[in-house]
């Protein structure tokens, strides 16, 4: 079992990659975490998370929400999210982690080919990815990667993207862990852990968002996908072994 400390350090870390990039939250702490604990323990605890981060962000970012994009997004996770909750709900764990470490590495390595996708910002395109990024985020708390990665492809604004992220992840993570909460997998310990993490979430997001303002935010974004492609790495390991 993680100890309680070392789960709250990566919360922390966390909480600052999500304050300066804009995401990763979910990435991190699902890709840390799952090592030791049931994916159906730390995914609600992480769609809790991600919440009040977004709470905690809202408003430096509301005006740069591209509000066109963000609607289209939300329709498709509408649709994907309940059948991702029943794919966390059903899966045992160690093909849970795989399938979770899995999704953080296709997504990761995506993001880091920093392609160009002419159309990209067209609603199929648009609505597909809300599509990608509900199921992704019920099964495995991940649903902003994919999102992230349209984002790059598309040439949405760095501002728009964190912006656009903020908002998407307070209306679908709070519609998937209703979802989940259905389920039964809204449970004591999982809050017990949420409250712990606040604190570190909390201090994190605020030393991130700083850091973004003061800079262009191309290193750490680097960072922080190298980390993913680690954690993801480890994670198919420990799933397979």
């Amino acid at each position: 079992m993680l100890p309680l400390g070392l789960a709250l350090a990566a919360v922390f870390f966390a909480a600052v990659v999500r304050g300066y990039a804009g995401f990763g939250f979910s990435a991190f702490v699902v890709g840390s975490l799952s090592l030791a604990w049931p994916p159906a323990q730390v995914v609600p605890l992480v769609l809790m998370l991600e919440i009040a981060a977004g709470i905690h962000l809202l408003p430096s970012v509301w005006r740069d929400v591209d509000w066109r994009q963000l609607g289209w997004i939300l329709a498709g996770a509408l649709i994907a999210t309940p059948f991702g909750v029943e794919l966390l709900h059903r899966l045992p764990a160690d093909t849970m982690r795989l399938v979770i470490s899995l999704a953080i590495l296709a997504a990761a390595l995506a993001i880091a080919t920093g392609g160009t996708l002419r159309g990209g910002q067209g609603a199929a395109q648009v609505f597909g990815a809300g599509l990608v990024s509900g199921a992704a985020n019920g099964a495995a708390g991940i649903g902003g990667l994919p999102l992230v990665a349209l984002f790059l492809w598309n040439r949405t604004s760095a501002r728009a993207l964190r912006a656009t992220l903020a908002v998407y992840f307070i209306a679908s993570d709070s519609y998937a862990l209703a979802v989940a909460g259905g389920r039964g997998l809204v449970t004591g310990s999982v809050i017990e852990h949420f409250v712990w993490s606040l604190l570190p979430l909390a201090l994190g997001v605020w030393l991130g968002n700083r850091r973004f303002a003061r800079s262009s935010g191309r290193s750490f974004r680097g960072v922080a996908i190298g980390l993913l492609m680690l954690l993801a790495g480890l994670g198919v390991v420990r799933a397979l072994m």
